[in-house]
């Protein structure tokens, strides 16, 4: 499974993605607010800034998956779905992400 497919099966079959981007945007705009005015940053580069936050949570959760699957298996689709399922990864990442607090 290549990155952009993980991320979309991720994305449609967790909560975690959803949860993260929530966080990701409150500690953006957060941050952004303790900007001097003239520093701040508009909307669309606050969002930016969460959305990439996003995307090396994902990439961070592609590769510590991949890690733990065999080398001849990790092309395989259904190796990473049985390995995620088995694991309940998806549900682990769901309870940590709801404990997650940005500093």
């Amino acid at each position: 499974m290549d990155n952009e497919e993980f991320s979309t099966y991720f994305s449609e079959n967790s909560n975690a993605v959803d949860m993260f981007r929530e966080k990701a945007v409150d500690f953006q705009e957060d941050k952004n607010k303790q900007r001097a005015p003239a520093k701040r940053l508009n909307k669309t580069m606050v969002a930016n800034a969460a959305e990439k936050m996003v995307d090396q949570f994902i990439e961070s959760v592609y590769e510590k998956i991949g890690l733990n699957i065999k080398e001849d298996q990790s092309s395989s689709r259904e190796n990473w779905i049985s390995f995620i399922e088995e694991n309940e990864i998806f549900d682990s990442l769901e309870d940590s992400v709801g404990e997650m607090v940005f500093e």
